[in-house]
């Protein structure tokens, strides 16, 4: 039965079911790509992370990092990270730690994608040892897209501790633009005394790198993340400065948040959730064929214990049910953070779907309202639902114009010759 037509006969079962309506409220959430086939990181979870680690770095655990830090989102939405490094909290609804000496800056604006042979290249070449973190930014603006809005949080630092100096760069599914990135911020920093450098990276069909430069690049996962940072804040201290440059593709992802915060499915029970999605990011989706857009179910944590993601639960969008037998993969993230059992609150189960579910009666010209659909099918037991998270899946870089594609991207890496990793 061809993929189609099984959707439409499950959603004509999804359908015979009473539908309620889950109040709820909206957030967003930017995320690093990271390796094929294991779990993007959320902009809270990379928040929680830094903070696990160096929190108690100036001797006290407060939630409050006061580590010498700066972070450079180049990424496609990476405008939507730096609400979480500020020293509030609470912006978001994962947002839980305080930066207090933390600067930050993005390629473009919130909400927006970033474009190859624009900020980000430039702000590689000239991240280094004895400039200052504005100087980086402002060659970034200069050599910006014009499509982007670089945006800058925290004042201008020199670039390198007093004492040492951790540099960490990430880039989930590199081309070789972004490994003209890894690759400039390598011989930036390796071999420079006091200093550190680490990298975390992915070609774009999930193959890993050999060293480079004495540098070992490890497969950007999050469980590797976390080695990483436990690594570094090993050696923080105080007069040390952490970085971390993110390369390559980003997502942006919206989640319904219910309210009650657990909202409860009986057996046999359906429910409804609504997101408004941004055409943003929808006009991502359709111009990046690698990406696969997902679906994530947030659960209470040891949920996972008594449901099976295959048969106990039915998800659909927009008219849409998916057979879970036939047509959707579906991962299990134990923990909203890290690797350890029990460390966070919540399970995620994600589904990815076909493209054709999530853009069916898709316009182009206005904000879209997406229509989820969450099936309990067991016949007893309840399913708990923290939040409904639709997400773009990997979007990477672009050039403009956008109808370039990936041709453009080809010709751009051409033109910039960079050294590829060996």
């Amino acid at each position: 039965m061809n993929t189609i037509l099984r959707g439409l006969l499950s959603a004509a079962v999804l359908t015979g079911f009473a539908i309620n309506a889950a109040q709820a409220a909206q957030a967003t959430y930017g995320t690093l790509s990271s390796k094929k086939g294991t779990a993007s990181v959320y902009d809270w979870e990379l928040q929680a992370l830094i903070g696990k680690y160096f929190d108690n770095n100036d001797g006290a655990t407060d939630g409050v990092v006061s580590d010498n830090i700066l972070l450079y989102f180049t990424e496609c939405y990476g405008g939507d990270k730096l609400e979480n490094f500020n020293g509030a909290t609470n912006n978001t609804a994962h947002d839980s730690v305080g930066f207090t000496n933390t600067s930050s800056y993005s390629a473009n604006s919130a909400g927006k994608k970033s474009k190859y042979g624009g900020y980000h290249d430039d702000a590689a070449t000239a991240l280094a040892p004895g400039t200052t973190s504005g100087a980086v930014h402002a060659a970034g603006v200069a050599g910006k897209d014009a499509s982007e809005t670089p945006q800058a949080q925290g004042p201008s630092k020199n670039v390198g501790g007093a004492s040492s100096t951790h540099v960490l760069i990430w880039s989930g599914q590199s081309n070789n633009m972004d490994e003209g990135d890894i690759t400039d911020i390598i011989d930036s920093f390796q071999g420079q005394p006091n200093t550190t450098v680490h990298a975390l990276a992915n070609q774009g069909n999930g193959g890993g790198y050999l060293p480079y430069n004495g540098v070992t690049i490890k497969d950007a996962t999050k469980a590797n993340l976390e080695a990483e940072l436990a690594a570094i804040d090993a050696l923080m201290g105080a007069g040390e400065q952490f970085i971390m440059f993110v390369t390559d593709h980003g997502n942006i992802e919206t989640a319904n948040i219910p309210d009650p915060p657990q909202q409860v499915i009986p057996g046999n029970g359906q429910m409804n959730y609504q997101l408004f999605t941004p055409t943003e990011v929808l006009t991502g989706w359709l111009t990046d064929p690698q990406n696969i857009p997902t679906l994530t179910l947030a659960l209470p944590f040891g949920s996972l214990s008594h449901i099976n993601p295959l048969t106990d639960i039915s998800v659909g969008v927009n008219n849409w049910a998916v057979d879970s037998f036939f047509d959707i993969t579906y991962q299990i993230d134990f923990g909203s953070y890290g690797g350890t059992i029990g460390e966070a609150p919540m399970d995620y189960i994600q589904y990815a779907f076909p493209e054709q579910y999530l853009l069916s009666g898709l316009n182009l010209g206005s904000d879209w309202l997406n229509n989820i659909v969450v099936h309990n099918n067991s016949l007893t037991g309840s399913l708990s639902v923290m939040e409904v998270i639709l997400g773009s899946g990997d979007i990477q870089k672009v050039p403009e114009p956008a109808s370039f594609g990936l041709l453009a991207v080809a010709a751009i890496g051409l033109i910039r010759r960079r050294r590829r990793l060996a």
